[in-house]
C-alpha cells in the first residue's frame, strides 16, 4: 500500500505544481487588461519574431517571447505593454496570453485528479482495514486462493502488480463471492500457506472486505 501511496503522492504533487503555474500565468494575463495597445508588424520571424510598432512617433522594435509556426513575415498583430515601458511589449491574443495556462491547467487537472483520487481511495481502504481487522468488526474467514493475476491495467516503472483472488461459496444461498487483494509488487506464489489466505468480511455486506496480505509484503 505504501508504494501505491507514494505513486499517488507524486502524481498529486506534479498536478498541484502544474495547476499553480497555470494559476500564476492566468493571473498574469488578467493583470494586463489595462495595458496600452498598439498595432505592430512582425519581422525576422526565424530570428525573433520581432514586433515593430510606434509609440509617440518613435519606432519600437521588441523581440517577442511568444512564437508560433503559423506566424508570417509582415503579419499585422496587436501588441500591448505597461505605460511608459514599450520594451516589455507582448503580442495580445488568446494563444499568446492563455495557451500556457490552458496547457499547464489541463496537465495539472489530469495528474491531480489521478493523484488525489488515488490517495482518497487508499485512505478508504485503510479505514476499511482498521474497521474490519483492527477494530474486529469483520468476520475472519480462511479461504482458498483460486488465482494470482497480473493487473495489466496498471503499471509503475513498466511493471504491473499482482492481485490475489480468493473465493467463498455460500451454500445456503448458492452464491459464490470473489475477493481481490490490494496490489502486490512481488509474486506471492509460494508464500501462501496451503494456498489459502485470511479475508475479513463485513457480516452485513460481503462487498466490504479486506484480503490480509500483510505477511506477504
Amino acid at each position: 500500500m505504501q508504494s501505491m501511496k507514494t505513486f499517488f503522492r507524486i502524481f498529486a504533487g506534479i498536478g498541484t505544481l502544474f495547476l499553480t503555474l497555470a494559476a500564476y500565468w492566468l493571473f498574469s494575463a488578467q493583470s494586463k487588461t489595462n495595458w496600452i495597445e498598439r498595432p505592430a508588424i512582425l519581422e525576422d520571424i526565424k530570428a525573433g519574431p520581432w514586433m515593430v510598432f510606434e509609440v509617440d512617433g518613435q519606432e519600437q522594435r521588441v523581440r517577442s517571447r511568444y512564437s508560433s509556426s503559423d506566424m508570417t513575415e509582415g503579419e499585422e498583430v496587436t501588441v500591448h505593454f505597461p505605460a511608459g515601458r514599450p520594451e516589455e511589449a507582448e503580442i495580445k491574443g488568446f494563444s499568446a496570453q492563455y495557451l500556457l495556462p490552458l496547457i499547464f491547467g489541463s496537465i495539472g487537472l489530469t495528474f491531480a485528479g489521478i493523484g488525489y483520487t488515488g490517495l482518497y481511495m487508499q485512505r478508504k481502504k485503510e479505514q476499511l482495514r482498521e474497521e474490519l481487522v483492527t477494530m474486529g468488526r469483520g468476520r475472519n474467514v480462511r479461504l482458498p486462493v483460486v488465482s494470482i493475476e497480473l493487473d495489466m491495467s496498471f503499471k509503475m516503472n513498466g511493471r504491473s502488480p499482482y492481485v490475489i483472488v480468493a473465493q467463498l461459496h455460500d451454500a445456503a444461498s448458492g452464491t459464490t463471492y470473489s475477493f481481490k487483494s490490494e496490489h502486490l509488487w512481488q509474486d506471492p506464489t509460494g508464500l501462501l500457506a496451503n494456498n489459502e489466505i485470511d479475508v475479513y468480511v463485513d457480516p452485513s455486506d460481503p462487498k466490504r472486505y479486506y484480503v490480509d496480505t500483510r505477511d506477504l509484503t
